[in-house]
């Protein structure tokens, strides 16, 4: 099913930009050195992770509505 694809390919493409602030994030934090991660990079960061999870739930909502469509046919 596509929208299932979709679904789990944004879903992935969140994990994965929310991975990769919090290794910076903690990394840094770890060498005690959270100046090497500028607030204006995490917080645009952050602003791509938010789109992307916008974009998850989008999909979501459209790949819950199709899969209820589907349970909704006349079976035959």
């Amino acid at each position: 099913m596509e929208g299932s694809h979709q679904y789990t390919a944004a879903l992935l493409e969140a994990v994965q930009a929310l991975q990769e602030i919090c290794e910076q994030f903690f990394y840094e934090k770890s060498q005690d050195d959270l100046g090497k991660y500028p607030m204006a990079e995490y917080n645009a960061n952050l602003k791509t992770y938010e789109g992307l999870m916008n974009k998850c739930q989008e999909l979501g909502v459209g790949l819950t509505q199709h899969l209820r469509g589907e349970s909704a046919q006349p079976e035959g």
